[in-house]
């Protein structure tokens, strides 16, 4: 603001609107864009912060089998679902009920009741083994 005041002092033009608006103009130019590239810079970082504190949580809360379940974010729903299990193809139909704990557009997470059996757990645990 100095500088616009020194240029007007030595200008011949003090009462000219141009010359007026175009020095107003530069000067909130000036300051509004060195204020939005530090609020810029300010919500990066705020957002590198926040992806890394929700990898820490995320991390933390996967591998700690004390901590308590979420709460359920929607009504729990009944789900029909049928299965060939036996030798001849009889269709066993099954009420699976399901808890909606977190629902999001790119991610989901649903706890379905007695998913599997105590068997078909141990058969899928060493079929992962390596």
């Amino acid at each position: 603001l100095i500088k616009w005041k020194k240029i007007m002092e030595d200008s011949n033009e003090n009462n000219n609107p141009t010359l007026l608006q175009s020095l107003l103009l530069d000067c909130a130019q000036s300051s509004i864009s060195s204020t939005l590239v530090q609020l810029n810079q300010d919500v990066a970082a705020e957002t590198t912060q926040r992806h890394n504190i929700a990898n820490l949580l995320e991390n933390y809360t996967c591998t700690d089998p004390t901590v308590p379940e979420s709460p359920d974010i929607a009504p729990t729903e009944q789900w029909e679902h049928t299965t060939h299990h036996d030798a001849n193809s009889n269709h066993h139909e099954q009420v699976v009920t399901v808890h909606i704990k977190h629902s999001r557009k790119a991610s989901r997470i649903h706890v379905l009741e007695n998913f599997i059996d105590e068997e078909e757990c141990q058969a899928m645990e060493e079929a992962a083994q390596p």
